[in-house]
C-alpha cells in the first residue's frame, strides 16, 4: 500500500514537473513570436473588414501604405472591437491601431507614435431645403448654435443611442433628451447612414449630428451631394487629431521609431490624403487643407 502510494506520488510529481516544463516552453514560444498585430474595425464608410467592400475604406488604404514601408517587421491585421483592442493594449500585447484619440488615461498603457489624420468636428447635417430653419441660429462663420436651435423646437434631430460626440454636444443633447423629448428621435444600434439620408429627404427627421464624411458616400451613391449640407457647431474645436499608437512594452522601442518615420512619409503623399478627401465634401476641402497645413506640417 505504501509502495503504491509512493509510486503514485512519484508519477504525480513527474507529470506535474512535465506540465511546468511544457507551460514554460509554451510561454517562451509566445514571447519569442515577434508578430505585431494591427487591429482593424468595421467602421463604414472609413473601414471595412468583411463583405464585398473589405479593405477599401480610408483607414484600410492608409494602413496599406504605412505597413508597406515596414517590410522588415512581421505584421498582421486582426479584426477587433475597441473594447478588445484596449484589453490587449493594457495587457502589453504586441498590438497597434492607426486612428486613436489621445488622452491621459490611454497614455498610461499606449505609446502614441504620430498623428495619422486630422478630422473635422461633429456638426449638424441637414438638407439644403431645411437650411431656412437654421438661418436664425447661424453665426457669421456659418456655425450653428445647437442649444438655441433645440430650444427653438423647430427641428427634429436623429440621435443614436450610446453614441458620444463631444463633451459640449453630449451635454446639450442630454439636457434636451430630458426636457424636450419631441425634438430628439433616438435610434438604437449602429448608425444606418443610407436610412438616415432617406429619412432626411422624406422629412421624417430634419437632420442629425455627424461627421462630414459619414453621409457623403451615401449621398454620392444617390447623386445627392448638393442637397446634403454640413454645419459646424458653435463652440466646438475646429479639428481633432487621431494618432497611431502601440501598446507600451520593451518590444516596441525600435518599432515605434520606424513606424513614426513610415507615417510621416505616408501622410505626405497624395494617395494618403486623397483617401481622406474622398470622405469630405468639396466645399470643405479648403478648410481641411488650412487646418491640416497648420497641424501636420511636412517633416
Amino acid at each position: 500500500m505504501v509502495q503504491n502510494f509512493r509510486w503514485f506520488n512519484y508519477c504525480f510529481c513527474l507529470i506535474l514537473a512535465s506540465s511546468v516544463v511544457c507551460l514554460t516552453s509554451s510561454r517562451t514560444t509566445f514571447a519569442a513570436d515577434e508578430t505585431i498585430f494591427w487591429g482593424e474595425m468595421d467602421l463604414p464608410p472609413i473601414s471595412y473588414v468583411s463583405g464585398p467592400l473589405k479593405g477599401t475604406g480610408m483607414l484600410n488604404q492608409q494602413l496599406n501604405q504605412i505597413l508597406a514601408s515596414l517590410p522588415h517587421y512581421k505584421q498582421t491585421r486582426i479584426p477587433v472591437s475597441i473594447r478588445r483592442l484596449m484589453v490587449e493594449m493594457k495587457d502589453g500585447q504586441r498590438f497597434c491601431f492607426q486612428a486613436l484619440t489621445k488622452n491621459k488615461e490611454r497614455e498610461k498603457f499606449i505609446d502614441f507614435v504620430a498623428p495619422t489624420m486630422l478630422t473635422l468636428p461633429f456638426g449638424l447635417i441637414m438638407t439644403e431645403k431645411n437650411k431656412r430653419k437654421l438661418d436664425p441660429f447661424l453665426n457669421a462663420k456659418g456655425e450653428v448654435d445647437l442649444n438655441a436651435l433645440l430650444e427653438g423646437g423647430t427641428v427634429t434631430l436623429a440621435d443614436f443611442k450610446g453614441r458620444s460626440y463631444s463633451p459640449g454636444i453630449d451635454k446639450t443633447l442630454a439636457r434636451h433628451r430630458r426636457d424636450n423629448k419631441n425634438i430628439i428621435a433616438t435610434k438604437s444600434g449602429m448608425p444606418d447612414w443610407s436610412l438616415a439620408v432617406k429619412q432626411i429627404l422624406h422629412n421624417r427627421i430634419d437632420g442629425l449630428i455627424g461627421k462630414p464624411g459619414e453621409l457623403l458616400l451615401v449621398a454620392k451613391a444617390h447623386n445627392l451631394t448638393s442637397k446634403i449640407l454640413y454645419f459646424p457647431v458653435q463652440g466646438e474645436e475646429k479639428y481633432s487629431l487621431l494618432y497611431a499608437g502601440c501598446a507600451k512594452g520593451d518590444w516596441n522601442s525600435a518599432y515605434v521609431q520606424d513606424l513614426k518615420e513610415a507615417i510621416i512619409k505616408a501622410r505626405n503623399t497624395p494617395e494618403f490624403n486623397k483617401a481622406q478627401l474622398d470622405l469630405i465634401p468639396k466645399s470643405l476641402h479648403s478648410v481641411y487643407h488650412e487646418y491640416r497645413n497648420a497641424a501636420l506640417p511636412s517633416e
